[in-house]
């Protein structure tokens, strides 16, 4: 007791002396050597993250915190070569230790876990946790007190602010302590062993946040090449249940914390719960309103989903469905996506443009976004002020915002988006109201990228920061990478600045923070990124890669915003014109002529440029680290390649245009002559699949360009339509299709008819199935002339209307029936011909399945006569 008693006085000596340390300076220990630390240190935890490796139950406390500690677990594993040591911090007594001079790792949450501040005087220390939520530091501690105890041994402490700070705090110790790069699961990175590793030296402070974005979200869209690749084997979500994991903990990693999972997910999808478990927020694109699946729409209701689609005459089916995938996400933290647009991302077809009226499409998308944020304060039991909503300005939005025609409730967060290749659109007045940013580094547009990174660093940082100076928040910020594996450099640079942009903050005028050319912020970024991938390498090796990958941004179609989805789409469109030529009447068109010099004028004046990038990206592969020349391979060596060989097919295809062309009626000279330039595309490709092949290592990505089933892209189909140009040549029939499994396969586990018949779910729950949905609408078929307008519970008339009702007669099966009843009693006369009403009238109506039963999904809806 006496003893005990001694540590106390001399422990609260101590931490004054700490105190009095840190407010020097941490330049004054800077000195010191770091601390080792080897697998036998043991960790401290809160009770509820005690033996993460095991508490994976949605019972558990607090499921992200648990998770994250599990995956920096197993990090550690695999770098010291042992389990962690896991301690409970409320059973955990250092004084019983083997080794009373071992270093000790604590984790968790200040916010929750006030026993951080109170022993490590946190905030004295400079953690800087009080900056705002998911902010987190990492502090090292020559001597601690605990439970009145003096610890002489030091202490690494990981913590953060709120459950998301936390979570990141954990990931940096993986990355900072361990050396775990964020996308390494991307990246061919798996750490290595190396039994020890260093931490800050004691007394040395490092603290992140808070962020310059408050959401930081990625879209996976247009997924085909990861969706068909890595598919679920049940059917149930687009990507495997493993890869959505390793996605999500991609992002936190790299300090995102929001999604989008997929480019129509069903609302009921278990990879948007595995988000939530995770503690990332959901979101939706701008054409899934409230997260509703569209392209399942189309496929449920077949030939009538187009005219379904009409907020006009539909909006109870409408409001329907979106209350459905609300009520399937309410419980998750989410940000609403509101609005209406077509249902396979084209600007909604049921309106006027340009048109201020009751007909104009300002006015019936305003009636929309009014009527999705009453079910969602319905639903979620909050105010308008409490719901977190946002509005996409993405083409035609933009437009009509700017002409003054939409409604917005004042809370919702207005988002700027950019073309898909990088630059944000909208009048200075637009950018003064707005709080965040749609962004691109993938876009399947027909001339974009979706295999190969095509939205230079200094784009992003120039387009960033030119939002930050004007916007009126910085309140969220939506990334689509598409595939995400082929852009991870350009999604890195993105995702660094909207956490810090301090670093690349370009023309700035902030105090304290450099003012950087776009051109000087992408030579920092990409500085840092070829250290973080390629540890070990020279310095004049890296000096090549950053080279290299500025030489690659500056190849000119990539600097007008093209790359591989334009040059497949010229060799596809070149080597089809041809053909059609060939079997038209053996004679070139002007059109195929004009395709060939606009080709050249864009594509073959960089060929030189594109073959330097790639001969010398090989010429460098063996000067990297052997441990890291897959990743190489996987990145720059491929993505160059396939700049480098799309546009030697293009340019060979140039030159078989050019001799065919020469006389009006190629003779065999001429044909001979041009067989041999359809080779050399052909030679090309083989290049190509070769480096594709490379890339794809022999292991867990093995295959992946298999999966290519692109559109724009599809590679292997690029290359059938040259075999069936070399067979017109030689006037011979092709039998192969020259179109392979294209396209959108990846949805197809959305096509089954299990899941149509529970649409708008993916999960079959009676009372909201589509199917089962009786459709109410008023015509203005009365002798008097009476008007009558539908809305999504009923609906209002003058005089009197004519009310039919129906059922969504693709998902019906033959003898299915409609009861109602007037004035609402229990629907049981049987429906035959439309409704005449005169006065105010309550109508309940249900299906009757074919074998009898009554649907229990009654519609009860109200005209009102005025």
């Amino acid at each position: 007791l006496h003893t005990r008693h001694l540590l106390t006085c001399i422990g609260s000596m101590l931490t004054a002396a700490v105190a009095l340390l840190v407010t020097i300076g941490v330049d004054e220990v800077r000195g010191s050597p770091t601390l080792s630390l080897d697998g036998d240190v043991g960790w401290v935890v809160p009770p509820e993250l005690f033996r993460p490796s095991e508490a994976m139950s949605d019972e558990a406390e607090d499921t992200a915190q648990t998770l994250a500690l599990r995956d920096v677990e197993l990090d550690w594993y695999k770098v010291t070569g042992y389990r962690a040591i896991i301690y409970a911090n409320t059973s955990w007594d250092p004084l019983t230790r083997v080794n009373m001079s071992q270093p000790v790792v604590f984790f968790g949450d200040a916010a929750r876990h006030p026993w951080l501040e109170t022993t490590f005087n946190l905030s004295n220390r400079g953690c800087g946790l009080d900056k705002g939520v998911e902010a987190h530091c990492i502090l090292t501690v020559e001597s601690f007190v605990w439970n009145g105890a003096l610890v002489t041994s030091p202490a690494v402490v990981v913590v953060g602010n709120g459950t998301r700070g936390s979570v990141f705090a954990a990931y940096a110790f993986s990355q900072t302590v361990l050396g775990v790069a964020p996308f390494h699961l991307l990246t061919f990175g798996q750490p290595s062993w190396v039994g020890q590793v260093e931490a800050p030296a004691v007394g040395a402070v490092t603290q992140w946040g808070p962020p310059r974005f408050t959401h930081r979200c990625i879209f996976l869209n247009d997924e085909e090449l990861l969706g068909f690749f890595k598919r679920d084997p049940l059917g149930e979500q687009v990507f495997d249940p493993s890869t959505v994991d390793v996605i999500l903990q991609t992002l936190l990693r790299a300090k995102g914390n929001c999604i989008i999972m997929g480019t129509t997910p069903y609302p009921d999808e278990r990879s948007l719960r595995l988000a939530a478990r995770r503690g990332v927020v959901i979101t939706a694109s701008h054409f899934e309103i409230v997260g509703f699946n569209a392209f399942a729409w189309s496929r449920a209701f077949g030939a009538e989903s187009t005219a379904l689609w009409d907020w006009t005459t539909h909006s109870d089916l409408m409001a329907h469905t979106f209350a459905a995938s609300i009520d399937a996400q309410k419980d998750y933290e989410m940000i609403w996506s509101v609005g209406l647009r077509g249902l396979n991302d084209y600007a909604y077809p049921n309106c006027k443009e340009n048109d201020p009226g009751p007909t104009g499409c300002g006015e019936i998308i305003s009636q929309a976004i009014e009527n999705q944020t009453q079910l969602l304060m319905t639903a979620t039991g909050k105010s308008l002020e409490q719901l977190d909503f946002k509005f996409n300005l993405w083409t035609e939005a933009l437009g009509m915002y700017q002409r003054g025609e939409l409604r917005l409730p004042p809370q919702t967060r207005l988002v700027m988006s950019d073309s898909g290749s990088g630059f944000i659109h909208g009048d200075p007045d637009t950018f003064a109201h707005a709080d965040g940013v749609y962004y691109h580094v993938q876009m399947l547009n027909g001339g974009g990228g979706q295999l190969t990174e095509f939205v230079p660093p200094s784009r992003i940082f120039e387009q960033l920061s030119s939002y930050c100076r004007q916007a009126r928040s910085t309140s969220i910020f939506v990334l689509n990478l598409s595939d995400m594996k082929p852009a991870l450099m350009t999604a890195a640079a993105a995702l660094s600045f909207v956490w810090d942009s301090s670093p690349y903050l370009v023309n700035s005028s902030t105090p304290g923070v450099p003012n950087r050319t776009a051109e000087a912020a992408e030579q920092l970024f990409l500085e840092d990124w070829v250290s973080e991938q390629f540890p070990g390498t020279a310095s004049t090796s890296l000096e090549i890669l950053v080279q290299l990958w500025t030489s690659y941004f500056k190849l000119p179609w990539i600097v007008s915003g093209s790359s591989d989805e334009a040059l497949a789409g010229t060799i596809g469109g070149l080597a089809g014109d041809l053909t059609s030529d060939l079997e038209r009447n053996f004679s070139i068109s002007a059109t195929t002529l004009k395709a060939a010099f606009n080709a050249n004028k864009t594509f073959v004046v960089g060929l030189e440029n594109a073959t330097w990038v790639h001969t010398t990206a090989k010429t460098l592969l063996p000067q990297l680290p052997p441990n890291r020349q897959q990743f190489f391979k996987s990145h720059l060596l491929v993505q160059s390649a396939m700049q480098r060989f799309s546009v030697e097919a293009i340019a060979a295809l140039i030159n078989v245009t050019s001799i065919l062309a020469s006389t009006p009626v190629p003779g065999s000279a001429e044909v001979q002559v041009a067989q041999v330039r359809v080779q050399l595309a052909l030679d090309a490709f083989d290049a190509l699949f070769q480096a594709q092949r490379d890339a794809e290592g022999t292991e867990e990505w093995r295959g992946m360009y298999w999966a290519d089933r692109h559109r724009f892209t599809n590679y292997q189909a690029r290359r059938r339509q040259i075999l069936r140009l070399r067979a017109s040549l030689q006037k011979s029939p092709f039998n192969p299709d020259t179109q392979i499994d294209c396209c959108q396969m990846e949805y197809s586990y959305q096509w089954t008819p299990a899941h149509l018949a529970s649409y708008p779910l993916i999960y079959d729950q009676p009372d909201q199935r589509a199917r089962d949905f009786v459709l109410v609408s008023c015509v203005n078929a009365t002798a008097d002339g009476g008007l009558c307008q539908s809305n999504r519970t009923g609906g209002f008339f003058s005089k009197s209307a004519t009310v039919t009702l129906a059922l969504v007669q693709a998902l019906q099966e033959t003898g299915d029936t409609i009861q109602y009843s007037l004035g609402g009693e229990e629907p049981m006369l049987p429906y035959k011909t439309p409704l005449i009403i005169t006065q105010t009238t309550t109508i309940r109506a249900v299906k009757v399945s074919a074998n009898g039963d009554t649907i229990h999904l009654a519609r009860n809806v109200t005209y009102v006569r005025r």
